[in-house]
């Protein structure tokens, strides 16, 4: 587990992007708190950020839809969760760009995972522009969900976790996957689709 701060100093000089995704109750928060602990006790600047942000002004819409507050179209509602990345942009960009880490409690894929397999619109659309129980927290639906995901496993950037074991072995495995992954030398990419 030691790798990772050597990985780093060979790096370059930018921040890492590390998204954690996966169905609802799978983790995630969970192992995305410890992974920045991890960076944090290793003197690595990191920022962790959450989606939806539930802050925003677009967030708080997105809230009151999740909590079945409020009802939009699915294309509607996909568009607001892709806005609402899209308002923290710039941020992310610049802690990037001064060599912060960023590490995100989901991300686009989310978007295009819920989107295509709770609302059952097209992987492509939902791609194009770039979600307590609360309204996706179903089993059916994260089934589907999860087959949305599956769209994403045989990308380069992606690695899947199992999700069965421990806490403490999923962090070790997390540490374990990005410190050879951040080791690598073809691991920038500009855009997330390819």
């Amino acid at each position: 587990m030691d790798n990772l701060n050597e990985n780093i100093n060979t790096h370059s000089k930018k921040g890492n992007f590390i998204v954690f995704e996966g169905v609802d109750r799978s983790g995630k928060s969970t192992q995305s708190k410890l992974f920045v602990d991890y960076l944090k006790n290793n003197n690595i600047q990191v920022k962790h950020l959450c989606f939806p942000n539930r802050e925003t002004t677009i967030g708080k819409i997105i809230a009151n839809y999740l909590k079945m507050e409020s009802a939009f179209s699915n294309e509607t509602i996909h568009l607001l969760f892709s806005a609402n990345r899209w308002e923290m942009m710039d941020e992310i960009k610049n802690l990037l760009m001064n060599g912060i880490w960023v590490v995100c409690d989901r991300y686009a894929y989310s978007g295009v995972a819920y989107s295509s397999g709770a609302l059952k619109l097209s992987k492509e659309w939902c791609m194009n522009p770039d979600k307590g129980k609360e309204i996706y927290e179903k089993f059916e639906i994260q089934k589907r969900i999860y087959e949305a995901y599956e769209h994403f496993s045989n990308e380069d950037y992606w690695i899947n976790i199992d999700a069965t074991k421990s806490i403490q072995e999923i962090h070790n495995t997390i540490v374990e996957k990005i410190s050879k992954k951040c080791s690598s030398k073809n691991t920038q990419f500009e855009y997330l689709w390819s």
